[in-house]
């Protein structure tokens, strides 16, 4: 076995579940400790048997969650099984989360995860059927005026309820200023929350936005250029600004980390 090249054993890799390939060649060599370090940093739980799941939270975590520096989460299952497991990776440094309950249990999980997440997480990606306000709230609130996560530069929360009452003027006064984020891709049912929020993202530099509403006023070019040069006052070095009607969604390679 060390007499094969490192790019053959990559190749062989591909043919292995993840779990299966952390498991059995992890404690071999300091050579495949090297070899397998990229597929400690990146754990994605697609398509993850019980077995695995088993052998992952029992056996791979208590040693190697350390150096986990990505997480992905696909469902509501997923995020109530591994709740527990979350503080054995302190050095994470992006999350996905998806949801696909649309009850108060998953918005209670949702913020379970953002109450344990280390302060120098970079990026986070929400994505499921829940009320967007109380998510938001808590990911860009603080304390002290102070930001809950410091580091943050890219986040997308995407909730989906059709219906939902506007955010009070006294919750948007209490959100940190955000100086590091740079990336924030959203899904607003009240379109113009976008103008309390963009304030607390002062080196925002590019922003996705889609809605369900104001759908008709927004097909004219004249208004969308206005509402354009608006953010872009608020946030004086946006870059980029897409808008979508309808939901946006995650990227398709979300897949491949």
């Amino acid at each position: 076995m060390e007499h094969l090249p490192d790019e053959l054993w990559v190749l062989i890799f591909r043919y292995l579940h993840r779990i299966d390939i952390l498991h059995s060649f992890s404690q071999l060599s300091s050579r495949f400790q090297q070899i397998l370090q990229s597929y400690y940093e990146n754990m994605n739980l697609i398509n993850v048997s019980y077995r695995h799941y088993k052998i992952l939270c029992e056996q791979i975590l208590p040693l190697h969650g350390s150096q986990v520096r990505s997480l992905i989460l696909h469902n509501s299952l997923q995020l109530n099984k591994f709740k527990e497991h979350i503080k054995q990776l302190p050095h994470l440094q992006y999350l996905k989360l998806t949801s696909d309950y649309d009850d108060e249990d998953s918005i209670h999980e949702i913020e379970y995860y953002v109450d344990r997440l280390p302060q120098y997480l970079t990026d986070l990606h929400i994505d499921g059927c829940f009320v967007l306000s109380s998510i938001l709230m808590k990911v860009l609130g603080g304390k002290a005026e102070v930001p809950e996560f410091p580091s943050l530069t890219n986040l997308t929360v995407l909730g989906s309820y059709a219906f939902e009452q506007p955010i009070s003027q006294s919750d948007w006064h209490c959100l940190c200023m955000h100086r590091n984020l740079k990336t924030l891709k959203i899904h607003l049912t009240i379109l113009e929350d976008i103008f309390c929020i963009l304030p607390s993202m002062p080196n925002l530099e590019e922003l996705y936005l889609s809605s369900l509403l104001n759908v008709i006023e927004f097909e004219d070019e004249k208004k969308m250029n206005g509402f354009r040069t608006v953010a872009r006052s608020i946030s004086s070095k946006l870059l980029k600004f897409h808008f979508e009607t309808g939901r946006l969604h995650q990227e398709p390679n979300d897949s491949c980390r």
